[in-house]
């Protein structure tokens, strides 16, 4: 079918991407779930003009030619999500990620000296808030319980202050640790990863199924993150983009005939 370059073509895009990432010269065979991308700008290579300007009696200044070159810079994305897989949310932290993994205890008696209006660490965190109780050493059966309403708990980090005189000194706390299971960010880090990203996608104003690949975009976090921004976070990643020795260019957008149901 010969291509047809006289049809009007709209831009109105809803994408679904999918990613894998290189592990060295080896393009991914595997791919995690779609990403919610707010933003997917890609930017072109920046190009600089070259020109041959008139020196001749007549036209001095005009330009004779005009040519745009390339600079070596090469085209680049920039991406916005608020919705992802682990590794891709750790990334956007600059983080590595390891599994949280804790097992439910019981502890009794555990020692702890607690400040007036001061927060002051118990041995441990994930605490489940109902089973803790305060109390002076008394000895053996000689414990007297301390209200709940002279302290304060951060049961999460495992942390106590005391708000009332009668909480404040040596004292003995019991509990219970939930079992928690999580990951772990470490953040704040250099970071990046090769990225190859194949989606879906759909114009929105003809109805036509589409196909987006970005063959190896080398990303690292892109901007700030605003843990108390009080809305969904905006994760950002941004990056070069690298054409493969098999590929004839960093990113393809493919428009087909066929129409969504």
């Amino acid at each position: 079918m010969a291509l047809d370059l006289t049809t009007r073509r709209f831009l109105f895009l809803d994408v679904a991407m999918k990613y894998g990432v290189w592990s060295g010269d080896t393009r991914p065979t595997s791919f995690y779930d779609a990403v919610n991308f707010t933003k997917l700008e890609f930017e072109p290579p920046k190009q600089k003009i070259a020109r041959v300007s008139s020196r001749m009696d007549g036209s001095v200044g005009q330009a004779l030619a005009v040519v745009n070159r390339p600079t070596g810079e090469p085209a680049t994305v920039a991406a916005e999500f608020d919705a992802a897989p682990v590794n891709f949310i750790a990334l956007a932290l600059g983080a590595t990620v390891s599994e949280l993994d804790v097992d439910a205890k019981t502890v009794t008696d555990t020692a702890v000296t607690t400040v007036l209006g001061l927060w002051v660490p118990l041995p441990d965190q994930w605490i489940t808030a109902a089973s803790f109780t305060l109390e002076t050493d008394g000895g053996v059966g000689d414990d007297v319980l301390i209200a709940a309403t002279k302290y304060e708990l951060d049961a999460v980090n495992g942390l106590i202050k005391a708000t009332d005189a009668a909480a404040v000194g040596s004292k003995i706390a019991s509990y219970t640790v939930a079992a928690t299971a999580g990951e772990v960010y470490a953040a704040g880090k250099a970071l990046s990863a090769d990225i190859y990203l194949v989606g879906t996608g759909t114009e929105q104003a003809s109805k036509r199924r589409c196909r987006i690949i970005v063959e190896r975009a080398a990303l690292a976090a892109g901007g700030k993150i605003d843990l108390a921004k009080g809305e969904a976070i905006a994760g950002s990643l941004a990056g070069e983009l690298a054409t493969p020795s098999d590929r004839t260019a960093p990113w393809t957008y493919t428009y087909s005939d066929l129409v969504t149901a």
